[in-house]
Parts: structure tokens; sequence; C-alpha cells
């Protein structure tokens, strides 16, 4: 298991669980991550968690996956391993090249994470298949 989330895939076990049409090519710093995700596959589910700080949070997981207050400290680690990953100006640059990121934007961007590491989540609120809500939005 990965320590961020991908594109397009369970937060948990990282199966994709959205068609994905594009992955990063093997010379870019992503490389073999999605890139480029279409509809959902049967398998995809939205679960919205309630956070301790009253906030809710919609994660993408698949139907395999048992997601419980059991696996929340793993399902919290891995959006920790996300923030953290976003923070990093290498990463940030390999999402998008022509993007300029000031003292301000990233100030604001740790705030925002330091915010959410004790907003920890304390259950789940909904779930729903990805599928059927991509079929009321078209």
């Amino acid at each position: 298991m990965l320590e961020h989330k991908l594109a397009g895939c369970c937060t948990l076990c990282d199966k994709p669980v959205f068609n994905i049409i594009k992955k990063y090519p093997n010379n870019h710093l992503l490389a073999g991550e999605p890139r480029t995700v279409g509809e959902p596959l049967a398998t995809a589910m939205r679960l919205t968690l309630l956070l301790s700080g009253g906030e809710n949070m919609d994660l993408t997981f698949c139907s395999d996956c048992d997601v419980s207050p059991d696996t929340f400290p793993a399902i919290w680690k891995k959006v920790m391993g996300s923030f953290k990953r976003e923070l990093d100006p290498v990463y940030v640059k390999a999402l998008n090249p022509s993007f300029i990121s000031t003292p301000e934007q990233m100030a604001f961007r740790r705030k925002t994470i330091r915010d959410f590491v004790f907003n920890l989540p304390l259950f789940i609120l909904s779930k729903e298949k990805w599928s059927e809500i991509y079929a009321k939005s078209n």
C-alpha cells in the first residue's frame, strides 16, 4: 500500500476504481500513476466521513475493502501522506509545470493541512456507488 492516495483508485488498497484513461509516462516523476481518469467502475464507492472537527470528508474506496473504525488509522495515514505530498514543491511542479507557488500559497496549504492533522474520522455518514452519483450528474 502506498503512503499517498492515487487518483481514481481505492484509498485503502490502491486498486483502480475509475477507468484509468492515461498514466504518466516512464520519464516523468509520477511515472505509472494515473493522470486522467474516466467513468467509475462498478466497484467504486464514495464514503462520506464525519471528522472530529465537524467537517465531512468524501473519499473513494472499492467495494472489496472493509471501511470501518478499525481501518480509520490506515485511511488517515494515507490522507496525511497525500497532504504532505502536496506540500512538496517538486511534486506540485510535476503535476503542473507552469504553476508558480508563492510563499503565501504554500503557507495557506500548510495551515490547511495542519488544521486537518488532528481532525480525525469519527464515523461513516454515507456510502454511495460512484456509478449512481455519476449517472445523476449526466
